[in-house]
Order: C-alpha cells, then sequence, then structure tokens
C-alpha cells in the first residue's frame, strides 16, 4: 500500500504540467512537431479493430520468427503495415489494445513480447505528443528489439539462476543477431535501428553491446529500455514469477537516474497508470479485480471489473465497478484500490471472463 501512495504521489506532481513536451524536446531531432491526440472512441468501441490490430501484430512477429529460423529473409513491410494499424488503434483509445494484450500476459513468446513492448512504447509516445510517423518507428522498435533471441539456445534463454559470464556474453550476442537479421529483410529508419541497437544500454554505461552512456543513448534507446523492462518485470517466465505492475514501476523509480531517465521513467507511469489497464488489484472491501480502463484525472480511481468475492471465490458473474463515479452519500464510504497484484493472482485467468478468438503460440523468447 505504501508503494502504491507513494506512486500516486508522484504521478499527480506532474499532472497538468507541460513535462511531456519538455521532456521530448529536449531529445527529437529538429522538424519534428509534437502532437496532441485526442480519445476519439470509447474502450468499448474501439476493442474490435483492438482485437484485430493485436491479432495481426502477432500473426506477423510469428511469421518473421518462422522466417529467421528456417534462414529466409524476414518480411519487414509487413511488420510496418501491423505496427501502422496498432497506432491508428492507440491513437485513438490507448486502453483498448493494452486490455487484449494483458488478457495474453500469461503466454511468452517472442511474438507477444514483442507486440506488448511496441504497445508500451507507443502509448509513452502517445503521452509525450509524439507524431504518428514517429509512433511508428516505436512501434517497429518494440516489435523487433528481441528477435534476434530466435538464434540463441531455447535452454540459455530459459535457464533458472544466474548465468555465467560466457552464458550473459552469447544472450548479449542477440542485439547483433536481430539486427543482421532485419537489415536483410529491409533498410529500416535510423530512429528504429538506434532504438534495437541500444535497447539494452544504461545511464551509467553498464549496459551492452557498446557501453554507451547519458546523452550518447538516443531517446528511442531512453524509451525501449524502460518499456523492454517494465514488460519483462511482469511477464510470467521460465525462471522468475512475475511483479505486480506497481512493484515493477518502482523498480524502474529505484533504477532511474543510474540505468534509466528519471523524466522519461515518471511520463512512463503517467502514460500507462499506476495501476495499468489489465492489471489485477486487490479492493478495499477485499474482492479482487480487474483493471479495464483509466480515469485520467484520478488515476487511482480507474473502472474495474470485480472478479472475486471479499473471500477470493470467484463471482458467478462478474460486475463493473467504476470507483470515480461509486456512490459518495454520507456514511457510505468508497471503495479504493489496496494494493496491485501479480498476473495469476488466486489462480484468476483475465481471459477467463472475456472471450478472445487469440489463439496461444509456444515459440518462448525467454
Amino acid at each position: 500500500m505504501a508503494a502504491t501512495i507513494w506512486l500516486a504521489e508522484r504521478i499527480q506532481g506532474i499532472i497538468g504540467q507541460s513535462y511531456g513536451g519538455q521532456v521530448a524536446g529536449a531529445w527529437l531531432p529538429p522538424g519534428i512537431e509534437l502532437t496532441e491526440h485526442a480519445e476519439a472512441h470509447r474502450l468499448e468501441q474501439e476493442l474490435p479493430r483492438a482485437r484485430s490490430s493485436f491479432a495481426a501484430g502477432q500473426q506477423v512477429l510469428r511469421d518473421v520468427v518462422s522466417d529467421i529460423k528456417v534462414g529466409r529473409i524476414p518480411q519487414i513491410d509487413q511488420v510496418q503495415a501491423a505496427v501502422g494499424d496498432m497506432v491508428d488503434s492507440m491513437v485513438d483509445n490507448a486502453d483498448a489494445l493494452m486490455w487484449i494484450a494483458r488478457l495474453r500476459n500469461e503466454d511468452v513468446n517472442t511474438y507477444n513480447h514483442g507486440v506488448q513492448v511496441a504497445l508500451y512504447l507507443i502509448s509513452l509516445g502517445r503521452h509525450l505528443g509524439f507524431p504518428k510517423k514517429d509512433l511508428a518507428h516505436l512501434g517497429m522498435i518494440g516489435m523487433l528489439a528481441d528477435i534476434g533471441k530466435i538464434k540463441l539456445p531455447r535452454a540459455l534463454l530459459e535457464k533458472p539462476g544466474m548465468l555465467a559470464p560466457s552464458e550473459f556474453g552469447l544472450i548479449k550476442e542477440h542485439v547483433r543477431l536481430g539486427l543482421e537479421a532485419i537489415r536483410a529483410g529491409a533498410q529500416i529508419p535510423p530512429e528504429v535501428e538506434q532504438g534495437i541497437a541500444q535497447h539494452h544500454e544504461r545511464l551509467d554505461g553498464t549496459g551492452y553491446p557498446k557501453g554507451l552512456k547519458g546523452q550518447e543513448i538516443s531517446i528511442y534507446g531512453r524509451m525501449t529500455a524502460i518499456a523492454d523492462s517494465f514488460a519483462a518485470l511482469i511477464t510470467p517466465r521460465a525462471y522468475a514469477n512475475p511483479s505486480a505492475p506497481q512493484d515493477a514501476l518502482m523498480n524502474l523509480y529505484e533504477w532511474a537516474g543510474s540505468s534509466f531517465h528519471e523524466p522519461l521513467v515518471e511520463q512512463f507511469v503517467q502514460a500507462i497508470g499506476v495501476f495499468p489497464v489489465g492489471s489485477l488489484v486487490e479492493l478495499s472491501s477485499g474482492e479482487v479485480a480487474v483493471v479495464v480502463s483509466h480515469n485520467r484525472v484520478r488515476r487511482l480511481e480507474p473502472r474495474v471489473l470485480v472478479l472475486t468475492g471479499a473471500d477470493k471465490v470467484p463471482l458467478s458473474e462478474p460486475r463493473e465497478l467504476d470507483l470515480f463515479q461509486q456512490s459518495r452519500s454520507a456514511g457510505v464510504k468508497p471503495v479504493r484500490v489496496l494494493r496491485g497484484l501479480p498476473s495469476g493472482a488466486y489462480g484468476l485467468k483475465i481471459r477467463d471472463y472475456y472471450a478472445t478468438d487469440e489463439s496461444a503460440g509456444d515459440d518462448r523468447a525467454g
């Protein structure tokens, strides 16, 4: 609970400021004009297109993975088309695709992880005011950043515990291997190449593959490092249990200033929310719920779907509750979010409550 309050205080401190533009403007190349993206559709309106966009993104990455595995040239132009659809959906409503992505968060594979990182990057870029063309660059980076892991042994990617220096050295090679595979398929924009090449670089020089420091890392590399790390922390792995999103955000804050750029970490939290869409939370009533959509002004009062009773037993019929719109009558104590929960808490699978037409894959990213 203390971590949630601390995050809320930090996020409330930057709401209403023009901080996003200031952060972006410090590193954007000349000629890029920041854009304010108005929400055009409600979540329910956008869900069908979001579901289609997410499935298309997964499918195109499945195809890229298959091509790389057998030595074919990957069809990068198809990735660009899928990313364009994702950007269109997220510009109109930033929550719908996030919701679909969290439905699939239990599946750990290269294409699922890639789509999720792409969505976090597009969400952050949308919040900062990047124009659509640059949101597409961010989506491409997220989709392809870890594609080089396909060329590494699966057993190494899923090994529990600490890696030996030689093993970690091999893991580092995925950046180079990925860039080589991508370059064989298309000439990619320099911004995309920067983001992929630098997504494991850290401000203090402890990252890889080049050990870049501070201003040597582009804004694309800085943003991707944050989004990729967050996605890895909250996703179930063969070698690690998932963190609750709030715990993962706290980790990002702890590493800000050394590994990550602190202003961008704050903007990332502002973009996805203290309680990201699709995350499980425990309410002050003892019930467990999943966050359906944000309240853009009162971040601690999202709209949720209540899944269990106070005894944590699943309800036969889940019910929606808007924590902002609930009754504030005298003598009625409003329900609040007590704490965030990791994916799969109390045996709950979010996808069980919403029918989806996406099928799970089995190519593990590690």
